[in-house]
């Protein structure tokens, strides 16, 4: 039961720390600097972050699981518990850390073309 609560634990932060991080970039593009390295290092902290959350539901549905069949009489008797998992969490990751890596090079080619002029 306390792995189950450590889980729950982990997912909350997960999310504040998306929000968190998703206010930096939007406060950022509001200021019209969308090209900086914070910027860069927010979308990278949120692709791990969206990367993370696909394994951490796999283990809280097993842990869950787990916890009902031992809790509950007769458990797989009298229910079924339906695994309908998805791997949007580490698609939806990749895709980000991609436009991480553009945004690095929009960086670059902000600075050469600040360097010319």
């Amino acid at each position: 039961f306390a792995a189950y609560l450590i889980l729950v634990a982990y997912l909350a932060p997960i999310s504040t720390g998306i929000i968190y991080h998703l206010r930096k970039i939007f406060a950022a593009i509001k200021q019209q600097q969308p090209f900086r390295a914070d910027v860069v290092k927010s979308l990278k902290i949120i692709a791990l972050l969206l990367a993370l959350i696909t394994p951490l539901h796999i283990l809280y549905g097993g842990i869950s699981y787990y916890v009902l069949t031992h809790t509950v009489a007769d458990f797989n008797k009298q229910f079924m518990m339906v695994w309908s998992e998805n791997f949007i969490g580490p698609i939806l990751g990749a895709v980000i850390y991609i436009i991480a890596d553009i945004f690095e090079y929009g960086i670059e080619l902000k600075k050469e073309n600040e360097e010319f002029v």
